[in-house]
């Protein structure tokens, strides 16, 4: 790609394309002698002024700077998968551009100025061809990344540091900045041979593991406990090192003072045993679990895997409303199973909106919740306890359903 001579080309491209100020722009009055012969030149604002005060413009680089975004970058497309290629020197270039009119004309020197800038804004980046036919050893025209032409706003007190320092009087100048230009490294890259194979080390240690937990539909974030006619939802845990002489699995909750444990159902793997939930809802309050298993294996000691979530939602087994009183509230009462434990928190979902229920200071089945509602019709309901919702749709069904057993109507 491009050498050391990028610079020079930036500005022997700029320059070239400043040569064709006296040429006619567009809405220009033809002719306008008075500009004709302008050229550009290239040198410190000190040694800009021409002794025969001809109309010409003057393009002084100074500043480079390091283009901090592509500083550590390789050059796109030089280096393969695998390979490290040393980033090129990313630079950004700053030029100072002043026009001079002819026998020190201000108004001269502000139309040379003014068809320089439109020169500089219709091109916007320098092509190719241009770079090449300025400077083709420098090599610049062959990176991928183009030098783009941006105006460079200086403040007052940067303009006057700036002419301080080159020690002659101020005069009307814009600046640019041109950006990005890259100088390739001479550093080698580092170019390893492929890899033929690659082996992916046993991530999980050797004693047993639970890695997740699966539930008997997708679509449900919850299981459910049995009823006296609707079994339980069988829970799969998958994981590693999950046989042994005598598999159990624990179901921890913080309301229980006593871990609740299950037995697997036959037909378990080194990497899932299946469990179902029992009919016992006054063991099991609805929420939150943490699902571990112990195994037991012949002179080894019992090992218990780390816990996994399981959330239990509650059934609404059934749900009325009262008819609206003198302030428009209706009294929703719901009936669960499990039951709800003291020190749960209950809340009842109705037409968008949640409603918090009183806590309960006994175990009990019935929920009674005063919810202000806009117009008699049948609404959805789903009660929350402990953050863990009823199952309002029929996922079983052949198109997903909200279940009937979910649906008040306010009389």
């Amino acid at each position: 790609m491009s050498n050391t001579l990028a610079i020079a080309a930036v500005t022997s491209t700029l320059r070239d394309l400043l040569d064709k100020v006296a040429e006619r722009r567009p809405f220009d009055p033809n002719p306008e002698p008075t500009l004709a012969g302008a050229y550009c030149l290239t040198k410190p604002p000190n040694q800009a002024t021409k002794p025969e005060g001809d109309n010409h413009l003057n393009l002084f680089l100074y500043q480079v700077t390091h283009n901090a975004a592509m500083r550590n970058l390789p050059t796109p497309g030089t280096s393969l998968s695998g390979e490290q290629s040393p980033p090129p020197l990313a630079l950004t270039l700053f030029y100072l551009l002043t026009a001079y009119g002819k026998g020190d004309d201000e108004v001269l020197s502000h139309r040379l100025l003014g068809r320089a800038m439109s020169l500089l804004h219709d091109s916007g980046t320098l092509l190719p061809a241009s770079i090449e036919a300025s400077l083709a050893a420098a090599q610049l025209h062959m990176q991928v990344e183009r030098v783009r032409i941006t105006p460079q706003p200086l403040s007052v007190e940067e303009i006057s540091k700036l002419w301080t320092v080159f020690q002659t009087p101020y005069r009307l100048s814009v600046a640019y900045q041109l950006s990005v230009v890259l100088i390739d490294s001479a550093k080698p890259a580092h170019s390893p041979l492929p890899v033929l194979k690659v082996v992916i080390p046993e991530t999980l240690p050797p004693y047993p593991t639970l890695t997740g937990l699966t539930l008997p539909s997708p679509h449900q974030p919850s299981a459910r406990l049995a009823t006296t006619t609707i079994p339980g939802d069988v829970v799969s845990l998958s994981g590693k090192h999950l046989d042994g002489t005598s598999v159990t699995v624990r179901f921890e909750h913080p309301l229980l003072a006593e871990v609740r444990t299950l037995t697997p159902l036959s037909g378990g793997t080194p990497t899932q045993v299946r469990v179902q939930l029992p009919n016992e809802p006054t063991k099991w309050p609805a929420g939150l679990y943490a699902v571990s298993v112990v195994i037991s294996r012949p002179s080894e000691p019992i090992r218990t895997t780390n816990a996994v979530p399981l959330a239990i939602a509650p059934r609404l087994t059934q749900v009325s409303a009262s008819g609206l009183d003198s302030q428009h509230l209706s009294t929703i009462t719901a009936t669960l199973d499990p039951q709800v434990w003291p020190g749960q928190r209950v809340s009842l979902l109705i037409a968008g909106r949640e409603y918090a229920a009183l806590p309960p200071k006994v175990k009990t089945s019935t929920v009674q919740v005063h919810v202000p509602v806009v117009s008699k019709e049948t609404y959805v309901v789903r009660v929350r306890v402990d953050g863990v919702d009823t199952h309002a749709v029929n996922y079983g069904s052949q198109t997903p359903e909200f279940e009937q057993g979910q649906k008040v109507t306010i009389p």
